[in-house]
């Protein structure tokens, strides 16, 4: 396909090597051997996944509460060590170490239950790894064992440094459109343009008899929804694209998709090296979810405008396109565009892959326009904070505070 023509291989460096990139995504996996933290970055060779493995998480208890916490932790506790540091309250502190987050959580729970406080316990590990580093969000991976990984390379226990590095990402706007009477997918597009040459990227995979539909350009029919989907995930993957933007696409989009994979039996794996994403929900809205796919980040147009102090009377595609770009939706009436669909999937399939491919442009446009994702960098770079993270004002602060604090010789 001449779309993905410039989705270079991932080219292998010498086996002593440093290698310089961005973080897309980070995740922890507890295992039999013990706690592995994983980093996946952008690099100029290619993706790169970082596991650093036999990991421990920790928090730290005061010296007044250590032979309680002990007794009370010790069917989940690791292992404990006297600390030179303090509390605020000028209590010297020991740091209880884990080798699952489970356990970690686990013994939190249990303390806090009995009225002692675990000091700091809601600090990731994937995270403070990075922040004891001071690793924002550039940083060099130093390496001796480099091995190939489907698109890109992978490497285990490197040394991992703080680093400025300016990315160029592939990027790519998607958008679905569905029965909105069933959920059923109808259609799916995807818009974006080329890193090396700049060339339009347009796709539309639709619903259809390949065999009788008429040819649209950008479209592809397939016969069910399984196979529409299974051509969707295969793009993907061979496109590889290092972000993903859209409107709502992680509550709607992303949803209905995992959904939908759900109902027919298919892994919706449509992270690096095939894998699956995770799902987690926002603890005051249950009806509103967080995404993480490895080797890629999601950066959805309404939060990410919001996050750059962006304001509208409302952040409906129509609205916020006619106001930044000074045009809208092919189907402008909110309250007749699930019927129009529905027609025109019917009648009318060039209408409807026109008008799921110019959803797509117009998110794009609007990321431009804005030049959104350049803020994602800029502001992942400044407070550590992942590219696709909503909100995090307290995870910034902790980023920039907490190394620092320590190294003063307190814990917070």
């Amino acid at each position: 396909m001449s779309q993905i023509a410039d989705n270079q291989p991932a080219l292998l460096p010498s086996s002593s090597t440093k290698l310089t990139g961005f973080l897309l995504s980070r995740q922890w996996r507890d295992t039999s051997k013990g706690m592995i933290l994983r980093y996946w970055l952008h690099t100029k060779n290619g993706p790169l996944l970082v596991e650093q493995e036999n990991q421990e998480g920790v928090f730290f208890v005061e010296a007044p509460f250590l032979d309680k916490a002990l007794k009370l932790t010790r069917n989940v506790l690791h292992r404990h060590r006297a600390l030179t540091l303090k509390s605020f309250s000028q209590h010297a502190v020991s740091a209880f170490y884990f080798t699952s987050q489970r356990s970690l959580r686990s013994a939190a729970t249990l303390l806090k239950d009995n009225n002692i406080e675990p000091l700091e316990a809601d600090v990731r590990t994937v995270d403070r790894y990075l922040m004891e580093r001071f690793i924002t969000a550039s940083l060099t991976v130093s390496t001796e064992n480099l091995r190939p990984l489907g698109h890109g390379l992978s490497i285990q226990n490197a040394k991992l440094k703080p680093s400025e590095f300016k990315p160029e990402f592939k990027t790519v706007s998607f958008d679905i459109e569905t029965n909105y009477t069933t959920n059923q997918l109808l259609s799916i597009a995807v818009y974006g343009k080329g890193v090396l040459n700049n060339n339009e990227l347009k796709q539309v995979f639709m619903l259809g008899d390949p065999a009788c539909d008429t040819a649209i350009e950008h479209t592809l029919f397939f016969e069910g929804e399984r196979h529409l989907l299974t051509a969707f995930i295969a793009w993907i993957q061979t496109y590889d694209p290092d972000i993903l933007i859209g409107w709502n696409c992680i509550n709607f989009d992303l949803r209905v998709l995992e959904q939908a994979c759900q109902r027919l039996g298919l892994l919706f794996n449509i992270g690096r090296n095939h894998e699956t994403i995770e799902w987690r929900t926002s603890p005051n809205n249950e009806g509103h979810y967080f995404v993480l796919i490895p080797g890629r980040a999601v950066l959805d147009g309404i939060d990410t405008l919001k996050s750059a102090t962006y304001s509208f009377e409302s952040f409906s595609l129509e609205f916020v396109s006619r106001q930044l770009l000074g045009k809208g939706k092919l189907i402008h009436d909110p309250d007749d565009r699930g019927e129009e669909i529905l027609r025109q999937f019917h009648e009318d399939k060039p209408a409807l892959a026109k008008y799921n491919l110019e959803d797509c442009k117009l998110v794009w446009d609007i990321f431009e326009k804005t030049e959104l994702i350049q803020f994602a960098i800029e502001r992942a770079t400044l407070t550590g904070l992942p590219l696709d993270k909503v909100g995090g004002s307290v995870a910034a602060f902790e980023n920039q505070y907490l190394p620092r604090l320590h190294r003063q010789g307190y814990v917070a």
